[in-house]
């Protein structure tokens, strides 16, 4: 490593699991919550890894939900994404799928102020919005994705360098 590159900060995984066709994936966080770093790495059929994530502050303002989103070289939808502690599941509702998938978030290490969660599908989805359901079952909020305007889109068309989204609470 060139001693003039600063070290990023160590990554710890809070979740790991596997798609539908059994491939592993794991959300590693680091940092602090000033400057949070979520990756979302996935191991492909071919044993290559990729993956992709946010940085920033773990909730700018008062979200309730930050994400990032994208379909891979390889054609697989992934998200990831921090949470409030409030919000205990995050259904993710895809254009042309009836029921939504639905995702439990995560605790992250001790003392982190956030949840997390991820989805990876195999294709490419279109996501039409989130929707942050309580511990109780209630939906906190519902909105659509805020850069999808009037209509949902695949993720990877978005405009450059525009690559999450999120929303504040009502």
């Amino acid at each position: 490593m060139d001693a003039g590159v600063p070290r990023g900060p160590e990554l710890q995984t809070v979740a790991s699991g596997e798609d539908a066709g059994g491939h592993p994936w794991r959300i590693q966080v680091g940092g602090t919550p000033d400057d949070l770093i979520t990756v979302l790495e996935v191991r492909l059929p071919d044993g290559r890894l990729e993956g992709g994530g946010l940085a920033g502050p773990a909730l700018p303002g008062d979200r309730l939900v930050n994400y990032a989103w994208r379909v891979s070289d390889a054609g697989y939808t992934q998200i990831v994404g921090r949470t409030s502690p409030s919000v205990a599941q995050v259904d993710l509702h895809l254009l042309g799928r009836a029921d939504p998938v639905e995702v439990t978030t995560v605790a992250g290490p001790p003392g982190s102020p956030v949840r997390f969660f991820a989805a990876v599908m195999p294709g490419e989805a279109a996501l039409e919005s989130l929707v942050a359901v309580d511990a109780a079952g209630h939906a906190v909020r519902q909105r659509p994705d805020p850069w999808l305007g009037s209509g949902p889109h695949p993720p990877g068309r978005r405009p450059p360098g525009d690559h999450g989204g999120g929303w504040e609470p009502a």
